[in-house]
């Protein structure tokens, strides 16, 4: 165990929203390690609103959550935006189509939609990007991953996730006709605390590197595009 300097934390409570690049909280959690060895840390990964309630309940004292949420009670910092895109796999009836994919492709199209665990009475995030009216509900984003790979059901997806699947063909990204206005739905991310609570140093630290280690995973993805 490292020595604790004076006033800094012993512990760091962390939740992190799925679609935060795994690479860039693998490089924080070992940078962590080294810098502040003897902190404690204590990491959750949530969907949407979980992300936020967790916070509200004080179980954590960071949070990267989307910043499309309700975000009352709570301070925010913009850290990204993530583009979503709409893909399936090379097998899938969508993935043949020549051209625009139209209402009328969809509406025979399973689309895999993301889903809360929420405790009951509580109002869930409201969907976006939910096209065709046949949906599968997944409240886990790798299980939602699995299943678009193996050919059953479309859906969106984070850019950076789904980077390698498109370049080694396992995925294809789908031409909607929704989107020929513009880019897809894009996500912010934000980085999240309680109002009014101050931030000691380890906390401090781990805002400013988590927000520069998941700009540099967007980046470098971006820059292999």
């Amino acid at each position: 165990m490292g020595r604790i300097k004076s006033g800094e934390e012993t512990k760091l409570a962390l939740v992190v929203d799925a679609m935060f690049p795994t690479p860039a909280l693998l490089s924080f959690v070992r940078e962590l390690a080294q810098t502040h060895p003897g902190v404690e840390l204590t990491l959750e990964v949530e969907l949407l609103s979980a992300v936020t309630e967790r916070l509200r309940e004080r179980k954590a004292t960071l949070g990267i959550a989307g910043a499309d949420l309700d975000l009352t009670g709570l301070e925010q910092r913009p850290i990204a935006l993530l583009s979503m895109l709409p893909v399936a796999a090379p097998s899938h009836p969508l993935a043949r189509v020549k051209g625009v994919i139209t209402e009328e492709h969809l509406a025979s199209a399973t689309q895999l939609v993301l889903s809360e665990r929420l405790p009951t009475g509580k109002a869930g995030t409201t969907d976006r990007g939910v096209l065709s009216p046949k949906q599968w509900r997944v409240a886990d984003l790798m299980t939602k991953h699995a299943l678009i790979l193996g050919g059953l059901g479309w859906g969106h997806e984070p850019e950076h996730l789904v980077r390698e699947d498109l370049s080694a063909g396992r995925l294809v990204q789908l031409r909607l006709a929704a989107w020929e206005g513009g880019p897809p739905p894009r996500r912010p991310l934000a980085l999240v605390r309680r109002k009014g609570v101050p931030l000691g140093p380890v906390a401090t630290w781990a805002s400013n590197r988590l927000t520069d280690l998941c700009q540099l995973a967007l980046s470098a993805d971006h820059h292999t595009t």
